[in-house]
């Protein structure tokens, strides 16, 4: 828990001194799922939460820095699991994938059924340190930086999030990023000079 409260504050430093950069490579959609389900599916059980992966397809290698691509999912999805009660339900799902000039538009769709957020604390999700008082969360450990961070990652990849949550009804987080794919001579460039 300290060693990611610690990890926050420093992203949060640099998003506030304009120092927060992307280093785009090549990931491979199905490896960013697979992390997702080796992350989460553990620790969807021990709640017996029921995970579900709509995935969809994308066939070319996305590019994307990975660890700040991950950051977005990894923080959206403890969320859910943190406040999502026992016998709950999860899901992450590419619901659109929309082809543009230079590459697409994913839209992806992290939806829960768990206890919801009231209309005073939806308003100021994304301000630092922001988080909710209930006997539930006073139970859970968080540094209220993490959907911040996540806004501020989002609006640096240029796309968007949005929240739609109603209490003890669950919470839809809508994550648009606009995808650019690794083309072919990327992967012989890169191939060249690592060999």
């Amino acid at each position: 828990f300290l060693l990611g409260l610690v990890n926050d504050i420093l992203d949060m430093s640099r998003i506030e001194s304009n120092k927060l950069e992307l280093h785009p490579e090549g990931y491979d959609y199905e490896e960013f799922i697979s992390v997702l389900r080796t992350m989460f599916e553990p620790l969807c059980s021990r709640k017996n939460i029921t995970l579900s992966i709509k995935a969809g397809q994308i066939k070319d290698k996305i590019l994307v820095d990975k660890v700040r691509f991950n950051q977005i999912f990894f923080n959206v999805l403890s969320n859910a699991v943190k406040f999502t009660k026992k016998g709950g339900k999860i899901e992450f799902i590419l619901s659109d994938l929309i082809e543009t000039n230079e590459g697409a538009i994913g839209k992806f769709l992290v939806r829960d059924n768990g206890i919801g957020m009231n209309d005073r604390f939806k308003s100021k999700i994304f301000q630092p340190f922001s988080q909710e008082h209930t006997d539930l969360i006073n139970q859970t450990q968080g540094t209220g930086l993490g959907l911040a961070i996540v806004k501020n990652i989002v609006t640096l990849m240029k796309g968007n999030i949005t929240v739609e949550s109603e209490e003890g009804k669950g919470t839809s987080v809508f994550i648009e990023l606009p995808l650019q794919f690794v083309t072919a001579e990327q992967e012989e460039t890169k191939a060249v000079s690592s060999g």
